[in-house]
């Protein structure tokens, strides 16, 4: 019943996608409650046809990928594929996969999906350019697209009576609506917070809202700002001194000269400061001296500021890195 509710909600369109298009990935349960549901509402299981088939996969796609998209399946269909072979097609960890068809296909067939495969790889999924595309994101990005994201997501306007952040829309958060803090360090210099504007009674009495919760991990532009900015009357006191005592334990890096080692491992320019003071004896091999493996790693790093927007980005504007 409750999934039958569930379902009435949705548009007659929605249902059709669903039906046709991710029937992988719901329960046969699911489905024919789909199909019951659409049946009520007098649709036509006929309707399905190439250019809806081709409509709805494209939907599925980032915007920067659809005209590609237009490309292989006229390719697809000059070489005998029709509708009537669904391709397999998901998204997984900011990874996209074709794996292939329902029915036996021509091996041409599955090398066109291949081919494609690579050119979506290649092609920045927000605008289609394929100039300067990396993955150093969720998904391939051209440096442009990608430096909108990253300033989308850094947290601004960090003071003591609040802060801005990204949510389909700039928000502003006000600390005196926030009323718990989950602060959570895990084993890999990874460091998570959640700032809940509900008690925990509140939580369970109203229905969810994802407004309610805001959620931070540490490789967020301006993260350790944000937390040594909360009012401590906010924290436990256990909170309060973890965070301080995280906050006052970074340490200069001798290969990016920012303050942002923790426990001998640089958040900004990911070297590990051990591996340069105490180095292995086939680093002393390659490089000859201690000097030589840091020249070599600052060098490095000089490099991945030229090609990886989301470094240069972290290392020129996370203000609480900057050394004093």
């Amino acid at each position: 019943m409750e999934i039958q509710n569930s379902l009435k909600k949705e548009t007659t369109e929605r249902l059709a996608y669903l039906f046709f298009m991710d029937q992988h990935y719901y329960s046969k349960e699911y489905l024919q409650a789909v199909r019951e549901e659409l049946q009520d509402r007098n649709y036509n299981f006929n309707n399905l046809n190439e250019h809806l088939y081709i409509r709805y996969f494209m939907e599925d796609l980032y915007i920067g990928w659809r005209k590609e998209a237009k490309r292989m399946f006229a390719e697809l269909s000059a070489n005998g594929w029709t509708y009537q072979q669904p391709i397999y097609y998901k998204y997984s960890w900011g990874s996209f996969t074709m794996k292939g068809f329902h029915t036996d296909a021509h091996e041409l067939l599955h090398s066109i999906l291949n081919k494609y495969l690579n050119i979506y790889g290649e092609t920045c999924s927000s605008c289609g350019s394929k100039k300067q595309v990396s993955g150093s994101l969720e998904e391939p990005l051209c440096r442009k697209c990608e430096l909108k994201i990253l300033k989308k997501r850094r947290i601004k306007n960090i003071n003591k009576f609040g802060f801005t952040y990204y949510r389909n829309k700039f928000q502003h958060v006000l600390w005196t609506e926030i009323k718990r803090i989950e602060f959570v360090v895990t084993d890999d210099h990874s460091f998570g917070i959640t700032l809940s504007k509900l008690t925990e009674k509140e939580e369970l009495e109203k229905e969810y809202d994802e407004h309610d919760t805001i959620s931070f991990h540490s490789d967020s532009c301006n993260f350790f700002k944000l937390v040594t900015k909360i009012p401590k009357e906010l924290l436990t006191e256990h909170q309060y001194r973890e965070i301080h005592n995280i906050c006052n334990h970074f340490e200069k890096c001798m290969v990016c000269h920012r303050k942002s080692v923790f426990d001998d491992q640089c958040l900004i320019c990911r070297n590990k400061i051990s591996f340069i003071e105490s180095p292995s004896s086939k680093s002393l091999e390659r490089f000859k001296t201690k000097a030589g493996i840091l020249a070599y790693r600052q060098k490095d790093f000089k490099r991945i500021l030229k090609v990886l927007p989301a470094y240069k980005y972290s290392y020129e504007t996370d203000s609480f890195f900057k050394s004093k």
